[in-house]
């Protein structure tokens, strides 16, 4: 498991972060959960993705729409 934070382009401010996992139960991959300030509890997951890498730039792909709304 990973952590990595969501970063605006515009400003490059951090807001929030996500979590990479594998899902070592079902052994269907990479996943990622969303987790902003405002929220207690991670987010629905997103994946499955076939390596941590892709996880991650797909988590990172995700933050920068959002921080660019």
């Amino acid at each position: 498991m990973s952590y990595h934070a969501f970063v605006c382009p515009k400003t490059q401010e951090t807001y929030g972060h996500f979590e990479v996992f594998e899902d070592d139960s079902s052994g269907l991959g990479w996943y990622w959960s969303a987790l902003h300030d405002n929220q207690q509890e991670p987010g629905t997951p997103i994946g499955p993705f076939r390596t941590e890498g892709r996880a991650i730039a797909d988590g990172l792909k995700h933050g920068q729409k959002k921080g660019e709304v």
